[in-house]
């Protein structure tokens, strides 16, 4: 008896995953994954959905934790890099910004999420700096900025990337 309601619990934490991803809660889609792991670790299926609701959420570092366990197939390691490439971006940008690393250097493939491009940005030091801010431009529609700094959040330095259209702030993204 304890081992089919057991059982039920499990399906209905897939269920509550899943329909927070449809309602575009990644962040809860995210948190409901990083709590359910353990019961799914060996599952590509499930390693690879949660990876892409916290990439969705921008919970880079969870991200990490479940794209680091994808590996079986060649379409699970080829997620893991891709994954894994945007979480080394941030890292290395937050590196450069605080510590004045150079990662000029540094060649990384190109993904398709926001920060990759910011990330090739600031590698190739295309950008502008005002104080603590790095203004970027948008490749496809000249209207569009985006300004990266670093901020203290919970007590750890975060990346905070916000995007503009004209002088409209139209999205905030923190990592």
């Amino acid at each position: 008896m304890i081992f089919f309601l057991s059982l039920n619990s499990f399906a209905g934490n897939l269920e509550k995953i899943i329909k927070s991803y449809k309602n575009e809660q990644y962040w809860k889609s995210c948190d409901l994954c990083e709590k359910s792991l353990s019961l799914y670790e060996k599952n590509s299926d499930f390693l690879n959905f949660c990876s892409l609701s916290c990439l969705k959420s921008g919970e880079l570092e969870k991200m990490g934790k479940f794209a680091s366990l994808l590996g079986k197939k060649a379409s699970d390691r080829k997620n893991s890099v891709y994954f894994l490439t945007i979480l080394y971006q941030k890292k290395l940008l937050l590196n450069s910004i605080l510590d004045k690393a150079d990662i000029s250097f540094v060649k990384l493939p190109k993904t398709n999420y926001i920060l990759s491009d910011i990330f090739i940005k600031y590698v190739k030091k295309d950008f502008t700096k005002r104080k603590n801010v790095y203004l970027f431009k948008d490749d496809e529609d000249p209207k569009i900025t985006y300004k990266l700094s670093v901020q203290k959040m919970d007590g750890e330095n975060k990346l905070f990337l916000k995007t503009f259209k004209g002088k409209i702030l139209i999205k905030t993204r923190i990592y």
